[in-house]
């Protein structure tokens, strides 16, 4: 009888089984995972070298360093630009997003927030916090300090 894990019950030990899942995660939903996971006998636990194995996953070595652009070259023309990676940060991880620069970029396509979220398969928000102006951000001081001294 097959054990029916979910993708919380995925097995984490170190940083480097984060990444490979961070990654796994670019190319496999998880829903995809699951059903990998559905494949296992009874005394098979939800271990990320076991995904890999039972879904025959191909791993890049982490170790080596990218051939691709790096975390630090993505292109951020603006603050909704700086919103988006921020999301995918928080959706995917550090990792996750450079496991799809290393996979996808690697030199004919420019590492653009828009073009990042693309090949990862990442739905971003249609709005994000907007930013409020300095100028804003006083007239709402002032009116605080107005409120406070009343």
């Amino acid at each position: 009888m097959n054990n029916r894990y979910s993708f919380k019950d995925i097995i984490v030990t170190s940083d480097r089984e984060q990444k490979i899942l961070d990654y796994i995660l670019t190319i496999k939903s998880k829903y995809d995972l699951e059903l990998i996971m559905a494949k296992f006998s009874a005394e098979t636990k939800p271990y990320i070298s076991n995904i890999v194995k039972y879904g025959n996953i191909q791993v890049p070595d982490f170790n080596t360093p990218s051939k691709g652009y790096t975390f630090d070259e993505i292109i951020i023309e603006n603050e909704r630009d700086q919103q988006a990676l921020d999301y995918m940060v928080s959706v995917r991880g550090k990792a996750g997003v450079e496991a799809i620069m290393k996979h996808f970029f690697s030199g004919g396509t420019r590492p653009y927030v828009s073009n990042i979220a693309k090949y990862g398969k990442i739905e971003l928000p249609t709005e994000f916090n907007k930013p409020v102006s300095s100028d804003e951000r006083r007239a709402i001081l002032d009116d605080l300090k107005k409120q406070l001294k009343r």
